[in-house]
């Protein structure tokens, strides 16, 4: 088999798989473009579990805007930053509201997936809305 001709092939399937996670989720570039699309080109398995995570998502919290952006904050045990993929969740629910969901959806869908996510995915669920 040409190797390149199967290289572009898997590129072209990881690029629809990409173009079609944009769908449902704003790539937010912070350092330079491309760097979310990069990352998960490194980590292709993390496209189909964040595909797999829209349904959950949307039947918790309705229709969010959701967000994924590239972070290199922490210091592994070897004292090295390590990078991972940032998923906020943003919601038009009041804080109390935000957090039992949230609770909720690491309950049906985040344990499913910690060990094999292994660090390179958090998430976070951020209200809109003030309690009065």
């Amino acid at each position: 088999m040409n190797t390149m001709y199967s290289k572009n092939k898997e590129n072209e399937g990881f690029m629809d798989k990409i173009k079609e996670l944009k769908n449902y989720y704003k790539f937010m570039d912070v350092k330079d473009d491309n760097e979310v699309e990069r990352y998960l080109s490194g980590n292709e398995d993390l496209v189909d579990i964040l595909m797999g995570a829209v349904k959950p998502i949307q039947n918790i919290f309705g229709n969010p805007h959701l967000v994924l952006n590239v972070h290199a904050e922490y210091l592994d045990m070897f004292g090295f930053y390590t990078r991972f993929l940032f998923l906020l969740i943003k919601t038009d629910c009041d804080i109390l509201t935000s957090r039992n969901r949230e609770n909720e959806l690491y309950a049906k869908w985040f344990t499913k997936y910690v060990d094999e996510l292994n660090g390179r995915l958090y998430y976070l669920v951020k209200p809109t809305k003030e309690i009065i």
